[in-house]
């Protein structure tokens, strides 16, 4: 009982499940090991009859109900834990032991619970009072262990082990607390309290020397993995505003948590940081920049009806690209609908493919809803679908701004709301279509703007090829801006340069331009020697797509 921590003999052990507790939630993989230099053993776990995974669930954890083919039951879950008897240590303990007594009423109600836990969580709040977070993610982070983004119970029991080392060895030389008879009493005292300043791994110093100037940042990890990626019109402005606020998101906090050093590059307009950025997150892959991080590195190309799609255009595929298939997949479904070639046997299962939220439907307004979405269209068939859809957007842009909407009504929706979802889900894939177009005219062209630091007569020109930053530089009084090299291209030759990289590297240079269109910066952009877009012209465009 009073032995040497380090030498304690411990089940580490890590439970996903499909819900909170027991009596909303079954296990749905469990992982341990019985000692520091025990391999982990990890098992999923057979659900019981009927039971599914939440959708949720799934996307988090990365297993769906296919998985589960080869998975053990409870029985043979408990005969593997069972022997392994003392203390076992988990972060957020209490959420395993649920489990696991839930396990052991089932399976052994007539012996003893054989485990004690002891809680890495714990711990970690009595000796890091003032780190912004201490879940798993960001403890073992902030101990050089990165967790991968799918919450697996393996990698979760060799963070938790990583865990309990280094809390073992805090414990003796912060605390003198060597032993177990040291460690009970200690976790039973109350746990400090905040301070009013978090306590973060990155020095102070660092952050406050960076440069008021435009530039990429990259947060590090105690072992020098990139963590984050990030643009900034100003360095020192950006960094520095993850630290100031103590209710910032949970990611923030768990971000800082773990970052021990930052990397900068610093660039000569903001516009070039954002671009940098992209390749930066492409090139890495950090874990907490999702929205750049796809997993589907394809982009897709539609045929006409709007019912197949390929990653790669040719004479059937002509519209495109687009990032993801369901925006465009959805309007096919959509026409089918509406001129009867596809019936309604089951409402429920309809909802879900066309996209609706899990909000409750009044009986048959989905079929109503139909009717008075197929009413206020001049054409049933996709394309004209589309058109339509371009038609409602810019009667909304021409609208006089809408009140404040009202609180959401806890109701079922009707006929009404069904028919403006499905307006909603029209307008959404014409915008995919027309930002499709101007992407594609921006993988060869000329950009020319005045960069905030820039005296007025001196314009930053920044020329695109084949999708790609080719060449940026400066234009002097006088100058008139360069036609692109490649304005020859034709517009199949221009889609076939795309990939998910190129899509997500011209949107974001869309999107930059489309600030400067805003903020009055002289924006001028050059397609071919006789069309040059000047800020008037850019202006509607660029907010249209």
């Amino acid at each position: 009982m009073g032995g040497a921590l380090d030498q304690l003999p411990v089940l580490i052990i890590d439970c996903q499940t499909t819900g909170p507790t027991p009596d909303n939630g079954h296990l749905l993989e469990v992982a341990w090991c019985r000692s520091m230099d025990d391999e982990v053993t990890s098992h999923l776990v057979r659900l019981p009859n009927g039971a599914k995974i939440p959708r949720p669930i799934a996307r988090m954890t990365g297993i769906g109900d296919d998985d589960l083919t080869g998975a053990i039951d409870h029985p043979e879950l408990w005969r593997h834990l069972a022997p392994a008897e003392g203390f076992a240590v988990a972060h957020f303990a209490r959420f395993e032991e649920r489990f696991l007594r839930h396990l052991h009423a089932e399976c052994a109600p007539d012996r003893p619970f054989p485990f004690r836990f002891l809680c890495t969580h714990q711990i970690a709040r009595r000796l890091f009072p003032d780190l912004p977070r201490r879940g798993l993610r960001a403890l073992s982070g902030f101990f050089g262990f990165s967790l991968p983004e799918l919450k697996r119970a393996g990698p979760h029991a060799e963070a938790t082990r990583v865990v309990w080392a280094h809390l073992v060895d805090l414990l003796r030389c912060r605390r003198g607390v060597e032993t177990l008879d040291e460690l009970l009493p200690y976790l039973a005292s109350p746990p400090p309290s905040r301070g009013r300043r978090f306590r973060v791994p990155l020095e102070r110093e660092k952050r406050l020397a960076l440069a008021d100037r435009p530039g990429v940042y990259r947060f590090l990890g105690r072992d020098g993995c990139v963590l984050y990626v990030g643009k900034a019109s100003s360095l020192h402005k950006r960094v520095n505003s993850y630290y100031r606020k103590r209710r910032a998101e949970d990611k923030v906090l768990e971000l800082i948590s773990q970052a021990r050093d930052i990397a900068v590059t610093e660039t000569g307009t903001a516009l070039e940081a954002a671009l940098l950025e992209v390749e930066e997150i492409k090139r890495c892959a950090p874990p907490y920049n999702r929205a750049l991080r796809e997993r589907d590195t394809n982009v897709w190309f539609f045929s006409l009806d709007l019912h197949h799609a390929r990653p790669a255009p040719d004479a059937r595929h002509p519209i495109g690209p687009v990032p993801h298939r369901e925006g465009l997949e959805t309007i096919h479904l959509l026409a089918r609908l509406i001129t009867g070639r596809q019936g309604v046997e089951d409402e429920t299962a309809m909802l879900h493919r066309l996209g609706f939220g899990p909000r409750e439907i009044a009986a048959g307004a989905l079929r109503e809803g139909l009717a008075q979405f197929a009413a206020s269209v001049e054409g049933a068939e996709p394309i004209a679908l589309l058109r339509q859809g371009s038609i409602w957007r810019r009667e909304r842009e021409d609208e006089a701004p809408e009140e404040e909407p009202a609180e959401e009504e806890d109701r079922p929706l009707d006929a009404a709301d069904v028919a403006r979802f499905l307006e909603g889900l029209v307008i959404h894939a014409s915008r995919l279509r027309g930002r499709a177009r101007w992407l594609v005219q921006l993988t060869d062209a000329v950009l020319c703007w005045i960069p905030t630091q820039e005296p007025p007569d001196r314009r930053k020109v920044l020329i695109t090829e084949k999708g790609r930053v080719g060449r940026v530089g400066f234009l002097e009084a006088g100058d008139i801006a360069p036609v692109p090299p490649g304005h020859t291209r034709a517009r199949p030759e221009r889609q076939r340069l795309f990939d998910r990289a190129a899509y997500d590297r011209l949107r974001i240079l869309s999107t930059e331009l489309r600030r400067l269109v805003i903020a009055d910066r002289a924006v001028e952009v050059v397609f071919s020697p006789t069309r040059r877009l000047d800020a008037g012209r850019l202006k509607r465009l660029v907010e249209w797509v």
